[in-house]
């Protein structure tokens, strides 16, 4: 298979100058792939036997213009793509399913504990999604097909794609925990030097996943029912990573603590006061997560 240049690159090279296109792929029945050169993008979508993959970078302008004066897009569907806001969402709109989903930024050789958005449009033979910056779970999904991985479906794709979250977001869950427990071993053994300040720093991250999280699993599990009667491929999906993420969700609900409790050594409480740097830190960063919006029909 030969690439393009930014198919070679992964999720984190540079869009190409002409349209903002970073790649594409086609797709025969059998699920097989085969790069397309970036000229040939509306031919490649109008195939109806295929399906396409056409991955976009939003931070480059020329993507924005590709996606509203040539993309076989609803209005309301470029709006999705191209817009500033940043809540999580599931949509049907028509033929058409769109939705932001939450992902890990992929740095140059692996992923970093950031949270990105991700966003899509998909029918059953197109497949658009579009990142302002490099997402984990595309590049790893990207490398799949590279190997040989076979997608016969948009939505087979877009399963492995939040399903591969879902993994690194479980990674990520055990080596906060083993992080943890490395902390408070040394606050047992009274090393506290700057271990209160650390064990904030890993709670506050357990709290920030696992409120998106508990958005995504829950928007999962409000709109599978209600699109079961119409698209039971996409409705199957859904159900199988709601119930993934509900396991996950449990374990990185455990690691973001609460009320803290005391440690006990020889006979002396030794309070940690991690809730009270945990609110400092909190300060500090002023980060503030969006809620999820509903998902309609």
């Amino acid at each position: 298979m030969t690439l393009s240049p930014a198919a070679a690159g992964g999720d984190t090279a540079d869009a190409t100058p002409q349209s903002g296109i970073v790649w594409i792929y086609h797709f025969q029945p059998d699920g097989t792939a085969a790069i397309v050169p970036n000229a040939a993008v509306e031919r490649a979508l109008a195939d109806r036997v295929a399906w396409t993959w056409v991955h976009l970078s939003l931070a480059d302008v020329r993507c924005r213009a590709w996606i509203a004066q040539h993309a076989p897009l609803s209005e309301l569907a470029c709006e999705i793509l191209l817009g500033p806001d940043e809540h999580l969402r599931l949509d049907v709109l028509g033929h058409e399913i769109v939705g932001v989903v939450p992902d890990l930024h992929q740095d140059i050789a692996q992923a970093t504990d950031a949270l990105v958005r991700l966003r899509f449009v998909m029918t059953e033979r197109m497949l658009i999604s579009a990142r302002r910056t490099p997402a984990h779970s595309v590049e790893i999904n990207r490398r799949a097909i590279e190997s040989g991985k076979r997608f016969p479906s948009a939505v087979s794709l877009l399963d492995a794609v939040i399903d591969q979250f879902a993994d690194a977001i479980g990674h990520m869950a055990e080596r906060l925990g083993g992080e943890l427990d490395s902390i408070e071993d040394y606050v047992m053994h009274d090393e506290l030097s700057d271990q209160r300040l650390r064990i904030g720093r890993v709670r506050l991250q357990a709290v920030r996943v696992h409120r998106q999280l508990a958005q995504l699993r829950g928007m999962f599990h409000r709109i599978e029912p209600r699109m079961a009667a119409e698209h039971g491929a996409v409705a199957q999906a859904m159900r199988a990573l709601a119930q993934k993420l509900d396991a996950i969700d449990h374990e990185v609900g455990s690691l973001s603590g609460g009320e803290q409790q005391p440690f006990q050594t020889d006979g002396v409480v030794k309070q940690t006061a991690v809730g009270a740097d945990l609110e400092e830190i909190k300060g500090r960063t002023a980060v503030h997560e969006p809620e999820v919006v509903e998902a309609s029909i």
